[in-house]
């Protein structure tokens, strides 16, 4: 077998050029193509809770029950009674609070965008959403603002170390009972990092893309055989 002739040396740099710059754009396409770890954790839903009902709900669909919503009503003589309550299902879990009224805390109704992540608002124990009393007042802020606001959540994933914040959008109703529609929840799967109410994904991830694409097309002009003339 015949050794095959030696190529010029400028047309060699050139031929080693290109396959360098094709390596390069080949590792950075791979490292595009892989699928990012989710962060956020979001499920939609359409869950009712009405008078006398209750649900549990589990943020990381892990099977353990991370908080309760009871809704309760109840008529004695000509006085009537009725509240929503969230109530923590495991030690260590808490409800942001944002108010106190009637001699109670009410559960905090944020705002979306509102971060949530370590503060002293978070209470343990049961919180009251909104209640009703005699002559059908109301009380608490979920009974004024009602549509699409958010409950903050602090709570522990299969005893990792580490608090995960998470939330639940609810629309709320006081009109002669107390009743609420649980429309999204999420949680932040990396232990103590914030999340914002309403937020359903991590907003890097476009971000580390686009830089990505910079680095590669800066990665491959950057390579000196590149301007190796001839």
């Amino acid at each position: 077998m015949k050794r095959p002739a030696n190529l010029p040396e400028s047309l060699s740099r050139r031929l080693n050029s290109y396959a360098l710059a094709a390596s390069a754009a080949g590792v950075g396409v791979l490292a595009l193509a892989q699928p990012s770890a989710a962060k956020i954790v979001y499920t939609k839903a359409h869950i009712r809770i009405t008078p006398n009902t209750a649900h549990d709900l589990s943020l990381s669909h892990n099977g353990v029950t991370d908080f309760s919503f009871s809704d309760t009503s109840a008529i004695r003589g000509y006085k009537f009674g009725a509240a929503l309550v969230v109530a923590p299902a495991l030690r260590g879990n808490m409800v942001w609070v944002s108010t106190f009224n009637w001699g109670y805390h009410f559960a905090g109704d944020l705002n979306r965008g509102q971060p949530i992540g370590p503060s002293p608002q978070f209470a343990e124990g049961s919180q009251l959403i909104a209640a009703l009393g005699d002559n059908l007042w109301s009380s608490g802020p979920w009974c004024k603002t009602r549509q699409d606001r958010y409950l903050g959540l602090k709570f522990d994933v299969n005893g990792a170390v580490g608090s995960h914040f998470g939330w639940v959008r609810m629309n709320v109703a006081c009109d002669g009972n107390v009743s609420a529609l649980i429309t999204g929840y999420a949680y932040e799967t990396i232990a103590n990092k914030p999340i914002l109410a309403g937020q359903t994904k991590e907003p890097e991830v476009m971000k580390q893309r686009r830089a990505s694409l910079a680095h590669l097309a800066r990665g491959a002009s950057a390579i000196p055989a590149w301007r190796t003339k001839p």
